[in-house]
């Protein structure tokens, strides 16, 4: 068996592969088995653009209602607010000793950042945008809270690519 590079993908995308071989002789085998893969998401492309930069920036920002946590300045600023950050207690944010406490089969948040690469239950960020059945205990306001210009929360797509992310790992890529 030979390692196969696939180089030029799309982040955040699954890719279906049929290797098939043919011989000096013309013949060709008859392999049919297809594998799939997933290339992981971009913190770039997948979240700070479409999610960060066009929702969260309406509030995280200077002067903001979410001014406690600055998300302006580039994608890798914004993550380096994000990643093994603790969430802080400012007035602004509910400390973690204001969030539901551990029960047994429910985690608390007692060792919980901002985002926990690796551990969703662990990571605000993700229990404040996931739906309630999803993120419970719940840690505050749902995000992003309904303001204008969104006037929404967070599509399903949005909150796995997100889970995604945090799951593979919050890679800086």
């Amino acid at each position: 068996t030979s390692p196969l590079t696939v180089t030029g993908l799309q982040s955040n995308r699954t890719y279906y592969f049929v290797m098939r071989a043919r011989d000096e002789a013309g013949n060709r085998d008859t392999n049919t088995t297809q594998r799939s893969a997933k290339t992981l998401v971009s913190f770039g492309n997948d979240i700070y653009t479409p999610v960060i930069f066009a929702i969260c920036q309406f509030c995280h920002s200077a002067g903001g209602l979410g001014e406690h946590m600055i998300l302006t300045g580039g994608s890798s600023a914004a993550r380096n607010q994000w990643v093994n950050t603790p969430p802080g207690d400012n007035g602004h944010v509910p400390s973690l000793s204001q969030c539901n406490p551990p029960t047994p089969g429910n985690l608390g948040m007692s060792n919980a950042q901002r985002v926990v690469p690796g551990n969703l239950l662990q990571s605000l960020v993700y229990r404040k945008v996931a739906p309630d059945d999803i993120a419970n205990p719940r840690c505050g306001d749902r995000m992003p809270l309904n303001q204008q210009p969104l006037s929404r929360y967070l599509t399903t797509a949005e909150i796995q690519t997100l889970s995604d992310w945090i799951t593979e790992g919050a890679l800086d890529n």
